[in-house]
């Protein structure tokens, strides 16, 4: 579900672009492992969620969450399950654009993004760890063109990490000295990390006023780490009600029927509580409430 190659650098993002920078230590593992996923305590998927549940805790007034997800349904579907709980928007523009398109892009928006995984036929650990899609563009494409590989790493051709962008408003990150480790020798698609051993922050002279100068230097300590004992509070906005009657969300049993035709859908849903339908033999409820929209 993530990427913890280059994990090391990921502080300074803090410093470059100005803003807090809230982190996580990853306890779960990947337990839930189809496509769709369902809550499940001690998978890595509910890392993510606390992480988020704490940023938005101190920031109640976040709606949305944006990712960058291109074509894996596996990681959409957890992004939107955690977002759906938070009740935020999932926001994923870059989802099923071509992505010969993304990679011109990011490289005419000047996005310095450099290759810490490699893991496909045509790429080769020693030789193109640590240089830049800019640099590799071309031969992305041939390997696309011979092999079908995809050029923006969608198959898990490759990794990488962004030193430089648009929002790096205060500095970009400059890679002093790195160690190429293999995972995997084979002679035909080798597996290789590039490991960070040295790097600095090179800051930028902005036209900004003067207080962005005393926002870049404040941010250089603006890391939050989320505490590992810490859960979220419940609120009163999290029980539903239905006929006067209140409950806690988990305490219902909902039952969705989609009926279409070629020019409205209506949607039937029966609501009971969970007490009531493993009573029933998990029996149908009466329906509740029925909605019909135009198609």
């Amino acid at each position: 579900m993530y990427q913890t190659v280059g994990h090391q650098l990921v502080a300074a993002y803090a410093t470059c672009t100005g803003l807090p920078l809230y982190r996580k230590r990853i306890t779960g593992h990947s337990s839930s492992q189809g496509l769709s996923y369902d809550v499940s305590s001690g998978d890595e998927v509910e890392d993510l969620y606390l992480l988020l549940a704490y940023i938005k805790a101190r920031h109640p007034d976040i709606t949305a969450v944006a990712s960058g997800a291109i074509a894996s349904d596996y990681q959409r579907l957890r992004v939107e399950s955690v977002c759906s709980r938070l009740g935020c928007v999932s926001l994923a523009y870059l989802w099923h654009q071509p992505q010969d398109h993304l990679l011109s892009d990011m490289i005419a928006n000047n996005i310095e993004a450099v290759f810490v995984k490699v893991a496909a036929i045509g790429l080769d650990p020693h030789k193109h760890l640590g240089k830049s899609i800019r640099q590799l563009q071309s031969h992305l494409r041939r390997l696309r063109d011979q092999f079908g590989c995809n050029v923006c790493g969608e198959g898990g051709e490759y990794e990488t990490l962004t030193l430089d962008c648009p929002a790096f408003k205060y500095g970009h990150i400059v890679l002093d000295d790195w160690q190429v480790v293999l995972h995997s020798p084979d002679s035909i698609a080798p597996v290789g990390v590039l490991h960070p051993s040295a790097f600095h922050i090179q800051h930028k002279r902005t036209a900004h006023d003067p207080g962005d100068q005393q926002q870049q230097q404040q941010s250089e300590s603006v890391v939050i780490e989320v505490p590992q004992d810490w859960q979220p509070q419940q609120h009163p906005e999290d029980v539903c009600s239905v006929n006067g009657t209140s409950q806690q969300q988990q305490g219902w049993h909902v039952d969705l029927k989609v009926l279409e035709s070629a020019q409205h859908m209506q949607i039937i849903a029966s609501v009971e509580t969970a007490a009531a339908a493993a009573a029933a033999g998990g029996a149908a409820a009466e329906p509740l409430t029925a909605a019909e929209t135009a198609a």
